[in-house]
């Protein structure tokens, strides 16, 4: 059986980025990580997890069953939250009518399916850590990473790790909770301002460019952010024993094309009309 991974953030952060932890996914299995995904469509932000597979060419509006099969074959799989195929009593009704952080945010970014036991989960406040890292050892992860990320200078943060400022995580492992940080500037990583992560405001914009950074054509602050979030990923899979190893295969797998293979892939796998979906993608990649 494969070991599910997963990688979400509960949204209601208060600084929005473009769709870092989709991107960190697409190159977690280009690294042979199985990446179940389980998200949204935004309600707070530009471009939600749902919205950018989407755009991409990913059929969001699918059973299950697709999914698993997109897992198992390309590495990578997103569960629609909002979809009745998914979560027929209406979890995402529910939750599109909230526009602030709340338990249900958290409650909803645990209801995978797939009923991963690795995981890595961004909250939208840091006094959230500690709490959803126990709730994630009371629901059976064995390995996980939970964390906020700051930007210096600012009262802002994110749901992801951030190249801006420190970032606060707690680490899951055999049952032991540690609080742990990350520093950008220890990592050769750090970005001045976060206006660089800023999505585009157009969808069709915001697309072109994810898809340019992990076709290897985009370097600078938002291939780092990327690089950042799936080394987290690999360290907490235990793919690699650092984080800097994690952020160096990262940098592998989108420098050699791998991420971009695994983006086609996805889309491929992950659809009721592949050549379709896959036409989309090469419009957003031309």
């Amino acid at each position: 059986s494969i070991r599910a991974v997963e990688n979400s953030g509960t949204g209601m952060d208060t600084f929005k980025t473009f769709n870092i932890s989709t991107a960190a996914a697409v190159v977690a299995a280009a690294g042979g990580v199985h990446m179940a995904r389980h998200g949204a469509r935004a309600i707070t932000s530009v471009c939600g997890t749902v919205d950018m597979a989407e755009s991409l060419g990913v059929a969001v509006e699918c059973p299950a069953d697709i999914v698993a099969k997109s897992i198992e074959s390309a590495g990578l799989g997103l569960f629609n939250g909002m979809s009745p195929f998914i979560h027929p009593m209406a979890l995402g009704r529910i939750l599109s009518q909230i526009h602030f952080g709340s338990t249900l945010n958290i409650a909803a970014s645990l209801a995978n399916p797939a009923l991963p036991s690795l995981g890595v989960r961004g909250v939208y406040a840091e006094e959230m850590i500690q709490p959803v890292t126990q709730v994630m050892k009371e629901i059976g992860y064995s390995r996980a990473i939970v964390l906020y990320g700051t930007i210096d200078g600012s009262e802002q943060g994110m749901d992801e790790a951030s190249i801006c400022g420190i970032t606060h995580c707690a680490s899951l492992q055999n049952g032991q909770v540690e609080p742990f940080a990350i520093d950008p500037g220890r990592l050769g990583i750090k970005a001045d301002r976060p206006d660089a992560l800023v999505p585009e405001n157009d969808m069709t914009a915001e697309t072109r460019r994810f898809v340019t950074l992990l076709d290897n054509r985009e370097s600078g602050p938002r291939k780092d952010a990327v690089m950042l979030n799936a080394g987290l990923i690999f360290l907490v899979s235990g793919a690699v024993p650092k984080l800097e190893h994690g952020i160096e295969k990262a940098a592998r797998l989108i420098e050699t094309g791998r991420a971009f293979e695994t983006l086609e892939k996805w889309v491929k796998y992950q659809n009721n009309d592949p050549e379709k979906g896959l036409n989309t993608l090469y419009r957003m990649a031309a």
